[in-house]
């Protein structure tokens, strides 16, 4: 998921000056990022370990996240290096570059792979997409390139893997379905794209066999895994607004499934439960978000658009807590670990929630670089990647 428009360059709510408080000039909206309160800390956090993965993304919008498996940790970086970290301390098991060797060079090296969305750990291989348009599968052991397959759009998210498909969401409108044995592609699926839209995309969910994910006109799609042919499609937003900046709905959080029910979030728009057979709706509500949203039990923790944490009962849409302290600081997509909500913001700190009130338990300064992406969660640690492609284990008493 990003947050950044295109085709054209917007001034718009996800787009900070980092230094000041006051964003824009006198003839446009300001947009105030809240400043910390204080408040009497709980516990701390514990920091188990950090390791440096590359160059990090520097001013691009990707939102590069570790995943965890087979007792170690992977992590890539925007211009190509891809990490394997034990999982216990940090330190390296393989490193390697999917970019492409520069010839150009009097010295060699390799050209970028813009890599955006990353990582998915599945079947004993790391998977993730580029921006040059790849879709990329490596020996989760060795580092070892299995196989690479080029696609029709950038892949800004992570894949979805299950039942031995890797499913990669573009920036073109167009999913993939592709072995993830072999990279043979298997099938595509092609929706519409609005003239104006938020550059990103979220991961689909894979349930019963089907695909769930969210497009850039605000729709909410079920996909057939095997085949790629389309279920139904359920309209999550309708755009309303005078012009196409007020009428971007795009769903590009990733889409979560819980029982029966998927669940879809979209920008300038509304939450909504759909049936999973069906699609039909069973609840509707209007909040806002492009980062996204977690699950835990019955309860739904979304972060907004406005960077509110919001507490909604997954069954009926009651809105059980709501936390504006962080406006406007870019928080990430929460995560759950042990009893508490985490999110990490634009300025690098690393906030604790309470689970059942929305209240502050602890808060962490991580990294000055910010974290973007949400964090990884394994046990009672949590895994972050850093803007400055840094990695961190940090432990929940």
């Amino acid at each position: 998921m990003t947050n950044w428009f295109r085709p054209l360059a917007v001034v718009a709510l996800a787009t900070f000056t980092l230094s000041a408080c006051s964003l824009f000039g006198d003839d446009e909206e300001q947009i105030i990022v809240a400043e910390l309160v204080d408040f009497e800390p709980q516990f701390e956090g514990e920091e188990l370990w950090s390791a440096s993965v590359g160059d990090g993304v520097g001013d691009h919008a990707s939102r590069l996240r570790p995943a965890v498996g087979y007792d170690k940790v992977f992590a890539a970086s925007r211009d190509g290096v891809v990490k394997a970290l034990d999982q216990a301390t940090g330190d390296t098991v393989w490193e390697v570059h999917v970019g492409e060797r520069d010839t150009d060079r009097w010295f060699g090296g390799y050209r970028s792979a813009m890599v955006s969305g990353a990582v998915t750990v599945a079947y004993k291989k790391v998977f993730l997409g580029t921006e040059r348009g790849f879709v990329i599968g490596l020996d989760a052991e060795t580092g070892e390139e299995a196989w690479r397959v080029a696609v029709a759009g950038e892949v800004l998210a992570p894949p979805a893997v299950a039942n031995g498909i890797v499913v990669a969401n573009t920036l073109s409108g167009k999913i993939f379905g592709i072995d993830a044995e072999s990279g043979e592609e298997l099938w595509s699926f092609e929706g519409a794209v609005p003239p104006l839209t938020l550059r990103g995309s979220g991961t689909p969910a894979i349930d019963n066999g089907a695909v769930f994910a969210g497009t850039s006109d605000g729709k909410l799609t079920a996909i057939f895994l095997e085949r790629g042919f389309q279920i139904w499609e359920e309209q999550v937003t309708l755009p309303v607004g005078t012009n196409d900046l007020e009428r971007m709905v795009d769903v590009d959080a990733d889409v979560l499934t819980g029982g029966d029910t998927v669940y879809a979030v979209a920008y300038n728009g509304d939450l909504v439960a759909a049936e999973m057979r069906s699609g039909r709706e069973r609840w509707k509500r209007p909040y806002s978000s492009y980062q996204g949203m977690v699950m835990d039990g019955f309860q739904i923790y979304l972060s907004s658009s406005s960077s509110y944490v919001f507490a909604i009962d997954r069954r009926d849409a009651t809105e059980l807590w709501a936390n504006r302290e962080l406006e406007n600081r870019q928080i990430t997509t929460p995560a759950f670990v042990s009893r508490y909500v985490i999110v990490g913001d634009f300025e690098g700190y690393l906030h604790w929630l309470d689970a059942n009130t929305g209240q502050f338990m602890a808060r962490m300064h991580i990294d000055s670089d910010g974290l973007y992406a949400t964090p990884v969660i394994d046990g009672d640690v949590a895994y972050l990647q850093t803007r400055g492609g840094d990695v961190y284990a940090i432990k929940t008493p």
